[in-house]
């Protein structure tokens, strides 16, 4: 899978840049690709929230019931415009 890059200069520290070298060669990838990767999976692994899955249960069933309140409010203002 091809992505979309943007050029962009940063300022490292030494030694980060030498493990993403290392690393990117027994990886077999561009620093650029592999800082990038490392990037993406640490943003994922550290700052996306972790749902459990009764969380998930509950979460669906308030946005289901906030959902069908809406659609009810909409019917009886469409009735009302109606009548």
């Amino acid at each position: 899978m091809t992505r979309r890059t943007t050029k962009v200069s940063l300022s490292l520290e030494s030694s980060a840049w030498e493990i993403a070298e290392r690393e990117a060669g027994l990886a077999g990838m561009s620093p650029s690709a592999w800082i990038s990767k490392a990037c993406r999976d640490k943003a994922i692994r550290d700052f996306r929230p972790v749902m459990k899955p009764v969380a998930e249960a509950d979460a669906a069933a308030e946005y289901e019931a906030e959902q069908a309140a809406a659609e009810a409010a909409e019917a009886t203002r469409r009735d009302k415009g109606a009548a």
